[in-house]
């Protein structure tokens, strides 16, 4: 699949950002993810027997994955997973969860891990999500702050995350009206 049309473009410092949706499958994707495991995988090599299952998302449940192109190069990625079961935030059904959310360390600094997670929302959302949840991990004090920052609520672990659940933090966001 080539990458779809684009989400939005913005100039920011490192030149312009167009975001497309493309398949998760896609060789974009595919590099972000791989610099993403790249960098926070050293980070968790004493549990890599026990994150491997609870972080490998299944690739039927992505319903879509998002990249920035910066020119012809991919800076960064997100995606939406279909849960197979929705959690509770705040009284409101999430039946999505922000997956993979990574930025190139070439164009960090820039907004576009806070410009990717608002689209991601924005996505969520027009297709009726009325809360989101995501999963990160202890050690990525960096997407703490994010989260925090964008107005993410700590929740407590869901689903395949509690078998990990002393290396992981949950958020949960209200989306629709009123969040």
């Amino acid at each position: 699949m080539s990458p779809g049309p684009a989400t939005s473009g913005t100039t920011h410092g490192a030149g312009a950002a167009v975001v497309r949706e493309v398949a998760w499958d896609h060789p974009a994707a595919v590099a972000l993810r791989a610099g993403m495991g790249a960098e926070i995988d050293p980070r968790y090599a004493d549990q890599a027997h026990r994150l491997g299952p609870a972080l490998s998302p299944d690739p039927a449940e992505m319903v879509l994955t998002l990249v920035a192109f910066d020119g012809e190069v991919p800076v960064a990625c997100g995606s939406l997973r279909h849960l197979p079961e929705p959690v509770d935030v705040a009284g409101v059904a999430a039946p999505l969860e922000v997956k993979k959310l990574f930025v190139a360390t070439t164009h960090r600094r820039l907004g576009l891990a806070s410009r990717m997670l608002t689209e991601v929302t924005a996505a969520a959302t027009r297709r009726g999500a009325g809360a989101l949840v995501l999963h990160t991990g202890t050690r990525q004090p960096e997407a703490v702050a994010l989260y925090e920052a964008a107005g993410w609520a700590v929740i407590p672990v869901y689903g395949e995350y509690a078998v990990i659940a002393d290396v992981s933090l949950c958020f949960g966001r209200v989306v629709g009206p009123g969040g």
